[in-house]
């Protein structure tokens, strides 16, 4: 059975890429991943399943997924 997360929340997504950009900036990464969804799926083991878009064609809601 998947379990499945979803994020309706840009301002999340922009904290976890600010996060990936300290974590790298930390360690010395010379590739940090810096967008929110792939720090998001490292950190929480989720995949990315689905973005769905608001009428301007902005991404606003992001489905996660990961199998148990």
């Amino acid at each position: 059975m998947a379990q499945q997360i979803v994020v309706k929340n840009r301002q999340q997504i922009a904290a976890e890429a600010e996060d990936a950009l300290g974590y790298a900036a930390l360690h010395g990464d010379p590739d940090p991943q810096g967008t929110g969804v792939s720090h998001f799926c490292k950190r929480t083991g989720y995949t990315l399943h689905s973005v769905g878009f608001d009428s301007a064609g902005h991404a606003q809601t992001w489905v996660f997924s990961r199998n148990h």
